[in-house]
């Protein structure tokens, strides 16, 4: 039997078991030849790594026990967990890394929930990965987009403790590829940088992404793939929870589109000024920005209700729900290959 370390030396991995209960995997790559147990042993049958993760300097009894179980894939099925971390959302996908025409293994949409704990977040993410037919010993690395800055330290932690990994974290710090030409950069948001990125590998530029979130953003992409700047508007979301909260006589509608746009009653009136007030809205920036970047500009809508507003829009060329998360992928696969991490 052959475990493989697949892991960085930081943090290290340690062997937590009957046989070996504190051995240090300190070198990526170190084939073992060693049994996981006594039963096992005796059974003659492969099994996984368990370990725990500590820091370098840590003590022992201050390190964050892994719940996972970390996996001993040869390089190239190399597995992917891609986080953006929005306001209202958390989107999540797995890529499987090494195949550059259909990386994407699964993705899921989950509410954003600034209260759920380290061991909550894991155990629905490791559901989500069991529905999809794997498990937490196939992610071999974790990348997060998040603006969300108080769930950060609950992300790193269940990247820790749950597979075994440090987690990448995107900011405008990192080599992303592309120029931020936004000042001062620091204040761009890591969903609008992998925005950018992937609009611009699967679409070219100059582009114009709209990002119908907690807020609606729309970025400018130079035609050489540089981040502009762009707009940011209340989104829809937050436009009709204020609605409802300071029009005492107004009630929740549902966010569709009325037959017509002169309401006839209350219900139709509410829906035409939602539905088609917000795509004109997007009609009218789009058009302003193109002023600037240039008729040709492309626009790529994303968001919960982008499908929804690219029916009643006239400049929404199409909708891409994972275009974040494929910026997301490309950023973090440039930082491995900058880092000599790749794989």
């Amino acid at each position: 039997m052959q475990l493989v370390c697949k892991r960085p030396s930081n943090p290290r991995l340690i062997r937590a078991n009957n046989l070996f209960p504190r051995l240090e995997l300190n070198d990526p790559g170190r084939v073992l030849k060693t049994p996981v147990d006594k039963k096992q042993a005796s059974s003659g049958r492969d099994a996984p790594l368990r370990c725990v993760v500590s820091r370098p300097g840590d003590a022992w009894g201050a390190a964050p026990r892994c719940r996972g179980v970390c996996g001993s894939g040869e390089k190239g099925d190399t597995m992917l967990l891609a986080v953006d971390v929005g306001n209202t959302n958390i989107v999540l996908a797995v890529y499987r890394r090494g195949l550059a025409d259909e990386p994407l293994v699964d993705h899921w949409r989950i509410r954003t929930d600034r209260d759920r704990t380290t061991d909550e977040l894991g155990m629905l993410v490791k559901e989500l990965i069991l529905h999809s037919g794997h498990q937490l010993a196939d992610i071999h690395h974790v990348a997060i987009s998040s603006v969300v800055p108080t769930m950060n330290e609950t992300l790193a932690d269940f990247a820790r403790r749950y597979l075994c990994v440090e987690p990448f974290f995107v900011t405008s710090k990192v080599d992303s590829g592309i120029a931020i030409l936004y000042q001062p950069p620091t204040d761009v948001g890591a969903d609008r940088i992998c925005n950018a990125v992937g609009a611009f590998a699967k679409y070219g530029g100059p582009a114009i992404v709209v990002d119908f979130g907690t807020a609606t953003t729309f970025d400018a992409i130079a035609a050489n793939g540089d981040y502009i700047g762009g707009a940011i508007l209340p989104g829809i979301g937050i436009s009709m929870d204020a609605l409802f909260k300071q029009a005492a006589r107004l009630y929740r509608v549902e966010f569709a589109a009325p037959p017509d746009a002169i309401g006839r009653n209350t219900v139709h009136a509410m829906q035409s000024g939602l539905v088609f007030g917000f795509a004109g809205q997007t009609d009218a920036m789009v058009e302003r920005f193109r002023r600037e970047l240039g008729a040709s500009a492309r626009v790529i809508a994303t968001g919960g209700l982008a499908e929804l507003i690219q029916k009643e829009s006239r400049t929404i060329e199409l909708v891409d729900q994972l275009v974040t998360l494929d910026g997301l992928r490309l950023v973090f696969e440039r930082h491995a290959r900058l880092t000599g991490r790749d794989g």
